[in-house]
């Protein structure tokens, strides 16, 4: 300090001395040169306040009022930029502390549901004890094939017998409520015939080998009860019931008793009439033509222009025209025929009839070898559907040949329900050019 303060008085001193000098040195903008060389004669200049420090640098020639303001100015500075961060983290604390006194509010009891439906989820254990029975189960199954295996023939009888209560206390429960009173009793004497078992048979590689076993039995058994579901659900949507079967036979019976005059529809003029509204229906079931014919005539502005062509097949032909005859529909017009009174319609014409003629086909369909059981042959069950060989899921695409006079016609499935007028539909709106050509639209399952 002592060499500081003295390199600071001969500055000082050599500043005094000359003064041309000082005048070409850089000095601070805010005090002219004149300034400086007079602060010499000053009274208020004191040495001690001319030091070398890491704080004021250089700055000799600098008034201490003016180093006393520049710290002001730092200090200023430094603090604006504290404040804000301070700021910050008062408003998150206030934050945070605002979120846990609204979380103290929240009934975390209702957080477990997910269903308000289903009671077992209320508890996430509601099926713990069933789930811990199955499981003494499956483990007394494998201990007392292993006790047998080993002549333990008292701990065999035991575990089977124990196996038996399991059972019938177990029966179909899927939730602890629906289990007995004495099922924890079972479960806790279970558990120690169990632990005596371990202590006798434990064979890790045996366990291992019987878990295999039973796992691939379980596998099997899923497998041939998904074939069988996939056959029933097959059978049960071909199959006819009694009621309706019944049906078919008196209405054909009542239709072929008829004379003949009586079995004609009215208004026969109207089939080929272009300017009407002309529909073709195919299909073999009574109850379904009518529902799609009844719901698009209560849905017509006008029912009088619209015009059903019906094909149906040897067998159901009587039943579909009697039912008609009895249940006319309105005021439209109704037309019934007979597939196999196309006699163009053969297999030197139609390449389906062609292959359906094939002995492969028939084989497909009808062979006598035919598997009995359902894990056997079971493949493509949907398609082994004898209906499948019917002409008349093929008809459709020989409308311009069924119907060689009619330019526009609106072609509906079996399946369908009407809910809105057909009048309105693109086929009936398009302007023919070529009035020999025939446009099909197949409408399919309207909502």
């Amino acid at each position: 300090m002592a060499g500081a303060r003295a390199m600071a008085f001969v500055a000082l001193c050599a500043l005094a001395a000359f003064p041309v000098a000082v005048t070409g040195a850089q000095v601070d903008p805010l005090y002219s040169s004149k300034q400086v060389l007079d602060w010499s004669s000053q009274a208020n200049i004191k040495l001690q306040n001319f030091s070398l420090t890491e704080e004021d640098g250089l700055q000799l020639l600098v008034r201490p009022e003016e180093v006393t303001h520049r710290k002001l100015r730092e200090r200023t500075r430094i603090k604006k930029k504290i404040e804000p961060v301070q700021q910050d983290d008062e408003a998150l604390v206030k934050l945070e502390n605002a979120g846990i006194e609204r979380s103290k509010a929240v009934d975390s009891a209702v957080l477990g549901k997910y269903s308000i439906w289903r009671r077992e989820n209320e508890n996430e254990k509601a099926d713990s004890k069933v789930r811990l029975m199955r499981d003494q189960m499956i483990m007394a199954r494998i201990y007392s094939v292993l006790a047998k295996s080993r002549d333990k023939l008292d701990l065999h009888q035991d575990l089977l017998s124990r196996l038996k209560e399991s059972q019938r206390s177990l029966g179909e429960a899927t939730a602890d409520a629906e289990l007995p009173k004495s099922a924890s009793e079972r479960v806790k004497v279970m558990g120690q015939l169990l632990a005596k078992a371990r202590d006798q048979l434990y064979d890790c590689k045996a366990i291992t080998q019987r878990l295999r076993a039973m796992l691939q039995s379980a596998d099997e058994q899923v497998r041939s009860l998904k074939k069988q579901s996939t056959f029933l659900s097959q059978l049960a949507a071909k199959t006819i019931p009694n009621g309706i079967h019944c049906l078919s036979m008196r209405l054909t019976i009542d239709y072929y008793l008829l004379s003949p005059e009586k079995r004609k529809f009215p208004k026969s003029e109207n089939l080929e009439n272009p300017d009407l509204y002309h529909y073709a229906l195919f299909s073999d079931n009574v109850l379904a033509a009518s529902v799609v014919v009844n719901s698009t005539i209560m849905n017509a502005k006008e029912p009088e222009k619209h015009v059903f062509h019906l094909v149906t097949d040897k067998l159901n032909f009587g039943a579909m025209n009697m039912w008609f005859l009895l249940n006319p529909p309105g005021d439209a017009t109704i037309h019934v025929e007979n597939v196999d009174d196309f006699k163009w319609l053969n297999s030197s014409y139609c390449p389906v009839l062609k292959q359906l003629e094939s002995v492969a086909m028939k084989e497909y369909y009808f062979k006598a070898d035919r598997p009995k059981t359902l894990s056997a042959g079971s493949s493509n069950l949907k398609y082994r559907n004898p209906k499948y060989l019917s002409m008349l899921n093929h008809l459709r695409f020989y409308l311009p040949q069924v119907y060689p006079k009619l330019n526009k016609i609106l072609f509906l499935d079996d399946d369908i329900v009407v809910q809105k007028d057909l009048t309105s539909t693109s086929i009936f709106q398009i302007q023919i050019l070529l009035r020999t050509s025939i446009l099909m639209l197949v409408a399919g399952r309207m909502e």
